[in-house]
């Protein structure tokens, strides 16, 4: 049996699931099924709903890349449908990224441990150290400097569980990007072979 083809309002729905997700509320869009209380009537009176129409056509009525697509897209700070369909870098961007996931990964960790580890002559923890006179431990410093990917941190964070240990204490940056790193986590769950990243990370660390 074929399953449902994707319409334009199956999108819309879609956006708003991804909206409520990345929000700093608990709406978790994963343990929803992405099911909201959206109308259809409410569809189909917004003005933009054709970039709705332009993107299914554009994604082929596929669930899976329309949900990445949103992910991508929220992650990047668009959150207006006008501006994510207007922006194909960031969509093209994270393709590119995502299908050279591994190569990418273990050349941020090789980041990490070139540059806070000083090629092993620091422990691996150091990378979660906060300074005196910083605001951010090294790790999330590299990911401001978009010196890694959000995906490492995101992956780094399930194999070894140091957000919730980060003694940030600043309030203009943290509070959002930690939100965005452990929402964008759930989304990602099951995505990333996080063993091969895991054998990665051991293989730079110990040799």
């Amino acid at each position: 049996m074929m399953a449902d083809v994707l319409d334009d309002f199956g999108v819309f729905n879609l956006y708003m699931a991804c909206k409520l997700h990345y929000s700093n509320g608990s709406y978790n869009a994963i343990k929803y099924n992405f099911r909201t209380r959206t109308k259809e009537n409410t569809f189909w009176r917004r003005k933009d709903r054709y970039f709705f129409h332009k993107l299914n056509n554009t994604l082929n009525h596929n669930r899976e890349e329309v949900i990445d697509y949103f992910n991508a897209q929220f992650v990047a700070g668009n959150e207006w449908i006008g501006d994510m369909v207007g922006d194909e870098a960031v969509w093209n961007l994270h393709q590119k990224k995502m299908q050279s996931f591994h190569y990418n990964f273990e050349r941020d960790i090789n980041t990490i441990y070139t540059e806070v580890c000083n090629e092993g002559t620091l422990p691996f923890d150091s990378v979660f150290d906060i300074d005196d006179d910083a605001s951010h431990p090294p790790i999330i410093k590299l990911l401001l400097q978009d010196d890694i990917m959000i995906e490492t941190v995101i992956v780094l964070n399930e194999l070894l569980g140091f957000i919730p240990r980060l003694k940030i204490t600043e309030t203009l940056v943290w509070p959002d990007l930690k939100n965005k790193i452990l929402k964008y986590g759930n989304m990602l769950d099951g995505k990333i072979n996080t063993k091969k990243c895991k054998k990665t990370l051991l293989n730079v660390f110990t040799f």
